[in-house]
């Protein structure tokens, strides 16, 4: 991008693999950050002061809208919904041959799918940890029925839209500030009249067994160089989040014995320490927070 603009762009360092996952300075009260949060930050503003940048523009929505996960089971469940079934294993096949799987492991993962849309699930099912207790999931009701009690009718894509759009919500970068400064986050990839006509448009528009991201690449086919336009992967935070906890297992289970978050009931400390133990970090992202508010917890300024 740098070669194709004419201009060297801002470089800083923001690899997980830095986080200290230590207490934080005490002078930072805000929950969530480590020993390391300070001068990462610090790096970040020393960077782009001298621009006066008056906002940070923000990617979020992009994978989410425009087919960066490759995830074809919403537009096979609604395939086998609507009953267009010649459809459906056409599809089948065609993302079984490219993701070199069995069509006899995706088609009741399909079927799984649409009935876990279908059969109540309000947000707490499948991410709920068993570790939390009664008084943290009382302490949030409103949390627990985001997902619309008037599923039949609507497709499983559209069910499976509401979580996601909950999701980017919840994730939106302005939700949590820095230390020394506030700034100001845009979302162009979320702008109201793109959104509305992303998911106007047919999934297989979108992405193909053939071309992940098949409607952005072609939108942009004359904008970005070709080496990001083919890019075939990317990284996501959540792999990140995975290694860094199986890097620091031991420091993290030395940090959950005596929990604080435990002592006010908000978790159980046994039943965390076993499930961390078992290595299964496929809620990273809730753990990381978990963490964050145990070491704030544990800053000599805060009261509890």
């Amino acid at each position: 991008m740098e070669r194709q603009r004419g201009k060297a762009g801002v470089h800083v360092p923001a690899l997980f693999s830095a986080r200290t996952l230590e207490k934080p300075e005490r002078e930072y009260l805000l929950p969530g950050a480590d020993a390391s949060t300070k001068a990462r930050e610090e790096r970040l503003e020393n960077a782009i002061e001298p621009g006066r940048y008056r906002a940070v523009v923000s990617g979020i929505g992009g994978d989410e809208l425009l087919g960066g996960p490759i995830n074809p089971l919403p537009e096979l469940a609604d395939l086998l919904v609507l009953g267009k079934l010649h459809r459906f294993l056409k599809q089948s096949v065609a993302w079984c041959l490219t993701e070199r799987a069995p069509i006899l492991h995706l088609v009741p993962e399909v079927v799984g799918f649409s009935l876990k849309r279908y059969s109540g699930w309000n947000g707490t099912s499948d991410s709920d940890p068993r570790w939390y207790t009664q008084n943290l999931l009382r302490a949030f009701p409103q949390q627990r029925n985001r997902m619309r009690r008037d599923r039949i009718g609507l497709l499983p894509s559209c069910l499976e839209g509401e979580m996601m759009w909950t999701s980017l919500l919840e994730t939106q970068p302005h939700r949590f500030p820095a230390i020394t400064v506030r700034y100001e986050y845009r979302y162009p990839l979320l702008d109201r009249e793109l959104v509305e006509f992303v998911l106007r448009v047919p999934p297989e528009q979108i992405r193909s067994p053939e071309n992940r991201r098949s409607l952005m690449r072609r939108a942009m086919g004359a904008i970005l160089p070709t080496e990001i336009l083919e890019r075939r992967k990317k990284a996501f935070p959540a792999q990140a989040n995975s290694r860094l906890l199986a890097e620091h297992r031991v420091e993290i289970e030395s940090l959950f014995r005596g929990s604080r978050l435990a002592s006010l009931g908000y978790i159980d400390e046994r039943k965390f320490l076993s499930a961390f133990s078992s290595s299964n970090f496929h809620q990273s992202p809730v753990l990381m927070r978990m963490i964050g508010l145990e070491l704030w917890l544990r800053n000599d300024l805060v009261t509890t």
